[in-house]
């Protein structure tokens, strides 16, 4: 049985934990603007950019996803599946579940292997590229921002 006081807290902590997700999303997406659209090859028309940045992000969430998969499963984590639920701002997304624990620098790989792959590397590789694929630049941008919620679950 939940007390009121209980309840009141437990939605506290639920929007507290919302409101950190929507910041870590707003300033990811703004330090990929900031630091690298610069670089970004604009010369496609908008409506094909609309068309491949769409294209790019239905690709990007099951990889982030199949990259959990597979370290879940080298970690030796069991029933390891990839099933649609809602994420913590309430849409409707893929998420990747297993039976079991695992703890320290696995969980912590488990968790940020996505950013790590899809962001971090590309990242380092723009840093040293004087122009950057758009499609490469919206993967790397839409993961960072997908990769909010991991980055909280490691907060936890």
């Amino acid at each position: 049985r939940i007390t009121l006081l209980e309840e009141a807290f437990t939605m506290t902590v639920r929007k507290k934990k919302i409101y950190s997700a929507v910041t870590l999303i707003i300033l990811s997406f703004l330090v990929h603007i900031a630091a690298f659209s610069n670089k970004v090859n604009m010369c496609i028309l908008v409506k094909e950019r609309l068309l491949l940045a769409l294209l790019v992000i239905i690709f990007v969430l099951p990889m982030h996803e199949f990259i959990h998969y597979v370290l879940m499963k080298f970690f030796g984590l069991k029933n390891v599946k990839i099933e649609i639920a809602r994420d913590p701002l309430g849409f409707i997304s893929l998420r990747t579940t297993a039976e079991g624990r695992v703890n320290g620098w696995k969980n912590v790989f488990i968790l940020l292997g996505p950013l790590i792959v899809l962001t971090i590397v590309p990242d380092i590789f723009f840093a040293f590229s004087d122009k950057i694929g758009f499609m490469l630049w919206i993967m790397a941008l839409a993961n960072s921002v997908g990769s909010c919620f991991d980055i909280l679950a490691l907060m936890n």
